[in-house]
């Protein structure tokens, strides 16, 4: 969602929407990694609460939540990749996992080719 897109959604809906996140998502919630100026993240050792992900969701703060819980379980993994060739290899492992009943879920980000690759157990 671009800028001018996200300040025509009210806040209510994003306030949805971050506690769905909050919810499904976050796994952890006694500390969050923050993106700097830079590019690269730091840990804030300080609990993530859903005025955060609020924060997030409207391209205030970029940051990222822990997918390992505090006794370093996963309920889903995350492939990231900003190259051509692994994007192909991300695709094939998706189709592969869906033959296998695992749902995998394929996402472009505004990076040209990077993404996401996550499922969940049910």
């Amino acid at each position: 969602m671009t800028l001018p897109e996200r300040l025509l959604v009210p806040d209510t809906e994003l306030s949805r929407l971050a506690l769905v996140l909050a919810q499904r998502s976050v796994q952890r919630r006694d500390m969050y990694a923050h993106q700097l100026d830079d590019g690269s993240y730091v840990c804030v050792h300080e609990p993530l609460n859903v005025d955060h992900l609020l924060d997030h969701l409207r391209g205030e703060i970029t940051l990222s939540a822990y997918l390992l819980d505090q006794e370093s379980r996963a309920q889903f993994l995350v492939l990231d990749t900003d190259d051509a060739q692994a994007w192909e290899r991300l695709g094939h492992l998706a189709r592969e996992l869906a033959e296998e009943d695992v749902p995998a879920y394929l996402e472009a980000s505004r990076q040209v080719v990077t993404c996401g690759c996550s499922w969940r157990r049910q």
